[in-house]
């Protein structure tokens, strides 16, 4: 009888899928794009099941207000995009650089303005030496989504939720259930993608730019498909959460 396979969540075997899926750092790109930026997916491998750590922006940002998105932003000068990451990740979560080990590159993708989001992912090993966010005015929350979740569509995890004050700053982040699974496509030719979202609570769901890269995570890595074929919609309004 064959050996069963191994649960790739565990967390040799997702470190191991993670250096050999992922790819090496593209280096620096053209600058055809409006902008450039970096980000990084930090992944927390936990006993029961590696979690993903993401933010909640401000209400109070002109840009993407209280949605949830993963630490990172427009590159600076001299900096690579690995560098970008880590800074934003740093000002963003308080996690430094000393706590993350960037395993690869997973995935470029362009927004609708064209600017150009290079991303990586990076394991992050408990216990950390969190610093004080060099942001808070910039995020109100750390969150951690299970992946088992995310793969599924829908988890049990218990549904904490606590805002980012001096009295949680040492807190890695609210641990959060994935409540249900959808997708939404518009039926025009220069708009077919599909969007994703993961409902986490009632008023925050995981899409976006943000869940497109946790989609291409997800099936780059761990073979996911979808587990539903997206909903048609008539207008662009209608891809709002």
């Amino acid at each position: 009888m064959a050996d069963p396979e191994p649960d790739p969540l565990a967390p040799a075997a997702l470190r191991e899928r993670l250096a050999t899926r992922l790819g090496p750092d593209p280096g620096a790109r053209e600058a055809e794009q409006l902008a450039v930026s970096g980000v990084l997916v930090p992944i927390v491998p936990t006993e029961a099941g590696p979690l993903v750590l993401s933010t909640r922006r401000s209400e109070e940002l002109s840009a993407h207000p209280g949605q949830v998105s993963y630490p990172g932003g427009r590159r600076e000068p001299g900096e690579t995009l690995v560098d970008t990451a880590l800074r934003e990740t740093l000002e963003e979560t308080g996690l430094g650089q000393d706590d993350v080990d960037v395993v690869g590159h997973l995935t470029d993708v362009e927004t609708f303005k064209a600017d150009l989001v290079c991303v990586y992912v990076g394991l992050v090993e408990p216990p950390v030496a969190l610093e004080d966010p060099l942001t808070p005015e910039e995020v109100t929350e750390r969150m951690l989504a299970p992946v088992a979740g995310l793969l599924e569509g829908r988890s049990a995890a218990p549904a904490l939720r606590e805002p980012l004050t001096a009295s949680s700053q040492r807190c890695l982040g609210t641990p959060y259930p994935v409540l249900d699974y959808e997708a939404r496509v518009l039926p025009r030719p220069e708009a077919r993608e599909r969007v994703h979202y993961w409902h986490l609570a009632e008023d925050t769901t995981l899409w976006g730019i943000s869940g497109e890269i946790t989609a291409r995570l997800l099936r780059d890595v761990l073979d996911w498909t979808p587990p539903s074929k997206p909903r048609e919609v008539d207008t662009q309004d209608d891809l709002m959460p």
